[in-house]
């Protein structure tokens, strides 16, 4: 038998029987276990009544109604009493339009006391269970975790609003599917030391998530596993995207260091030809054959530049893309958080972000991320381990920018000047800064080192803002 109490205060039973002496015989008995009794004659009297009981023991032939119509209202209660229907419509019918209703139990008249007392500590117990559990429910959906709960045949009982978010499907479409169909059989990465296991998934846009976590064997009404971890989606696609910033630095920094190899040469070999064609043209003696092989050379410089051309063009058609209205807060902030672990320094990075400040401007996405990851990149490798790397959102005037302060080896002979920092200039860092180079200037802006405030060095970035 369950608790006599409820919470704080006994628990109370609503006997719904229009025949007086039996209404009265089935109070007494419920008196004799110590339960608080409440009496209703009437559909109506138990509408009024059925708020404050725990349980109801329910005729369903009522003088002003059928006790259907009162299981059909409390079905709609947040936290419903348990019903016990004892009535003498013996009828198959009656008997499932009653359990589909909500009733815990059916029992014939007579009923015997045993029997009726042991059906309602039963109904109360699996009140109280519903109760635990659905705050419990309440609990979990709180959580800013991942929850799936899965019944013994496999099928996802529920999950929270974290989980039906990572999955991309509302709670009440997931509930009641196969929790394969999620969570593969097999994890993409078993569990480790921690106990914690990976799992891929498919979104139904066709895009791939990811979670992290482990299994939990509830007991409880039913047994229940419960799958508990984290949405490593959005930390994926920024290593891809970390990733991908890394390499299109690295490949922009080649192609400029290619050009830049090329292009001097060129020039310096152009200008020389050129000097020798004049030479040529003064000297008293015909040299038909100089002349040709000047005509030849000249005809390759033009051949190599147009090569230098088409490498330029091949570079800005690949990073091509359309400029949009970026806070440079959104794009800065998730690299500079993860540039500790994705970039191998023994150093760490500090982000200095002023609140309030509009950080918006018109640019391009992803190379304003590639310019920040090669900045992080070549800040970090200047500085020793156990050094700090500061980053520093700027907003003065009609520019915005970041300002990066480290404690590497101060540059000496490095003024305020602007255009200390070509591509292939090796003194302040050669072809690592070149594709930060390329984007600051491709957005208007202008890059340079300033006097460090006492050893290391200070490197800003300013770009136009956007119209207010």
């Amino acid at each position: 038998m369950p608790s006599l109490t409820w919470t704080d205060r006994p628990v109370r039973v609503l006997v719904v029987e229009d025949q007086r002496p039996v209404r009265e015989a089935v109070s007494e008995l419920f008196r004799l276990v110590h339960y608080e009794v409440l009496e209703a004659d009437t559909l109506g009297r138990a509408v009024d009544l059925v708020d404050h009981a725990d349980l109801v023991v329910l005729d369903l032939h009522l003088p002003d109604g059928n006790g259907l119509e009162l299981l059909e209202l409390v079905a709609e209660f947040e936290d419903p009493p348990a019903v016990v229907v004892v009535t003498g419509h013996a009828t198959l019918d009656y008997a499932i339009r009653a359990l589909h209703a909500g009733a815990h139990s059916f029992l014939l008249k007579p009923a015997q006391p045993d029997d009726l007392v042991m059906l309602a500590g039963r109904a109360l117990e699996d009140r109280r269970r519903r109760r635990e559990l659905l705050a419990w429910r309440d609990m979990v959906h709180a959580l800013p975790s991942v929850v799936l709960a899965v019944d013994e045949a496999g099928d996802v009982a529920w999950c929270n609003a974290v989980a039906a978010a990572a999955l991309g499907l509302p709670a009440e479409e997931i509930a009641g599917r196969p929790a394969a169909e999620f969570l593969a059989a097999a994890p993409t990465r078993p569990s480790g030391e921690g106990g914690d296991e990976e799992y891929r998934f498919f979104r139904p846009d066709g895009t791939a998530g990811f979670v992290e976590g482990r299994w939990v064997e509830v007991r409880g009404a039913r047994a229940l596993r419960l799958f508990v971890g984290r949405d490593l989606t959005h930390e994926r696609r920024l290593a891809r995207r970390l990733h991908a910033s890394e390499v299109q630095a690295e490949l922009n920094a080649l192609v400029a260091g290619l050009v830049g190899e090329l292009a001097d040469p060129v020039t310096w070999l152009g200008a020389n030809l050129d000097l020798l064609a004049g030479m040529l043209e003064e000297a008293e003696s015909d040299r038909a054959e100089a002349r040709e092989l000047v005509a030849e050379a000249r005809n390759g410089v033009d051949r190599v530049r147009e090569q230098v051309r088409a490498i330029q063009a091949v570079v800005r058609d690949a990073t091509d893309e359309r400029m949009r209205l970026v806070d440079l807060r959104e794009v800065v902030a998730p690299l500079v958080h993860a540039a500790g672990r994705d970039i191998d320094a023994g150093a760490r990075v500090e982000l200095v972000d002023p609140p309030g400040e509009d950080l918006r401007l018109l640019a391009q996405e992803s190379r304003l991320a590639s310019m920040t990851h090669a900045l992080l990149r070549w800040s970090l490798e200047r500085t020793p381990a156990g050094g700090i790397v500061q980053v520093e959102l700027r907003r003065e005037g009609d520019t915005v920018g970041l300002e990066l302060r480290d404690g590497g080896p101060t540059l000496a002979g490095m003024g305020d000047e602007d255009g200390v920092l070509s591509p292939i200039d090796a003194a302040s860092g050669g072809l690592s800064l070149a594709s930060a180079h390329g984007v600051v200037a491709a957005h208007g802006g202008h890059m340079r080192l300033l006097p460090p405030l006492n050893w290391g060095m200070r490197l800003r970035v300013e770009l136009p803002a956007a119209a207010t």
